[in-house]
């Protein structure tokens, strides 16, 4: 799917085409489209050292949306560049991706919505 790498504008494009419902917001394009080059920082350091990163917005921007979509768009991207991993534990296939919540409330929120 991609000659090497993501690029910003790639991986932008990849959150928007794994973003849960129809259309992002505006607040939600825009945080997109300043995630897309810290996100790259993991393919050219090829996620061998993690990237932390946080999200200050307003109440009702719609954070877990966003961080969902990240989650996803990194776990597609992953996959096209190294290929699938394998958790050796479970079976299940992994992708070097965490969400951490505030509280218990917001995790069964991610759990139960997403």
């Amino acid at each position: 799917m991609f000659s090497g790498m993501p690029n910003p504008q790639e991986i932008y494009q990849q959150l928007l085409n794994h973003f849960p419902f129809a259309k992002p917001r505006p607040e939600q394009i825009a945080a997109f489209q300043h995630l897309a080059p810290w996100l790259e920082r993991l393919f050219i350091q090829n996620f061998e050292h993690p990237l932390f990163f946080g999200l200050d917005l307003p109440t009702g921007i719609g954070k877990s949306l966003i961080s969902v979509t990240v989650a996803k768009a990194l776990k597609f991207l992953y996959h096209e560049e190294y290929g699938p991993t394998i958790d050796e534990e479970t079976g299940n296939e992994t992708a070097p991706v965490w969400v951490v919540t505030q509280n218990k409330i917001l995790q069964d929120q991610y759990q139960d919505e997403f």
